[in-house]
Order: structure tokens, then sequence, then C-alpha cells
């Protein structure tokens, strides 16, 4: 069956399989932009009937529930807890990047020298 959900934020709506929402537990995010979308009042009662909340936490992975303030996915097993590590890893790599940059100009530089240090240095 499906069912029409609307954006709260754009307005942008569509239909997707009901069965999908009562599987995750939760409103599907808008296909414009990213922002969660509003379920109809049906749909959200009957989510209530089931225990489900709308608003629980879910894998940053294969967006499975997470149950009780868990710190793996029990269907990916993906840590939830990285988002410092990950920070600091983007951080690094970025530095890394430019330093290669760095690293690769001096080179550059270096051969130039050699070759026309002759004539020009």
């Amino acid at each position: 069956m499906q069912v029409r959900v609307v954006c709260s934020d754009c307005g942008y709506a569509e239909k997707v399989a009901k069965s999908r929402i009562m599987k995750r537990g939760r409103a599907p995010k808008c296909q414009l932009c990213g922002k969660p979308t509003q379920l109809p009042a049906a749909v959200r009662r009957e989510l209530a009937a089931l225990g489900e909340e709308e608003d629980h936490e879910v894998c940053r992975v294969c967006d499975a529930p997470l149950k009780g303030g868990v710190s793996f996915c029990a269907k990916c097993g993906t840590s939830q807890e990285g988002d410092a590590r990950e920070k600091l890893a983007a951080a690094q790599f970025e530095f890394d990047r430019e330093a290669e940059k760095r690293l690769g100009a001096l080179r550059f530089q270096t051969f130039l020298r050699r070759i026309f240090g002759r004539w020009f240095w």
C-alpha cells in the first residue's frame, strides 16, 4: 500500500510504501532537501499503537533503528560513537593533502633548479 508523505520544509510530496515506513519506524527524508517528511495521521497513530517512536535513533549506515542507547548497530555492526574520531580523521586527511601539495611543489622546484640551475639560478 502506498502512502503520500509531504516534506515539512519545501512541500514536496511523494508516495512511499507503507511497509517501508513501518519497518523503519519513522518518516522517510525528502528527496529534494533531505529534511524529514510528515506522515499522515493514520500512519502516525498506527506507529504509536505499535509502540514505535517517530524520532528514535537510527544507524548512520543502514538506517536500522537502534534500541536503548546501543553504540553498535545489530544489523550492520558499525559503531555509532565515531563523530569526534571522524572529524579528527577528516582534519588529518586535509592536512596531509595540503602537505602533499607543498612537498610536490618543492620537488618540482628542485627538479627545475637541477635542470636550469646553470642558466637561471
